[in-house]
């Protein structure tokens, strides 16, 4: 009985779903153009990227996941504020 008065107090609070509205009006055939141009060139220079350096400078895969995970998480102590040395927050400054 509490169950089925919850869901109709709930029913009331929120009206029905009637879909998704996408505007797409603004996007044009040059925007779309270059979004998937950047797609393709971002996943191609990360690709060739991590394979060369997992095989010509002879990391290995995993070594090289790893590195390539550190340099992306280094930036993230910065962003949050817990790191609060001069070099980081000039580099707060210039990167804003």
């Amino acid at each position: 009985m509490l169950l089925l008065a919850s869901a109709s107090r709930s029913r009331r609070r929120h009206p029905p779903h009637r879909g998704i509205r996408l505007l797409v009006h603004g996007l044009t055939q040059r925007r779309e153009a270059y979004y998937w141009a950047t797609v393709f060139a971002t996943f191609a220079l990360g690709t060739a990227l991590g394979d060369f350096t997992a095989t010509s400078l002879n990391l290995g895969y995993l070594d090289s996941g790893i590195l390539f995970t550190v340099i992306i998480l280094i930036p993230a102590p910065a962003r949050s504020g817990s790191l609060n040395s001069g070099l980081v927050r000039r580099a707060k400054l210039t990167f804003r």
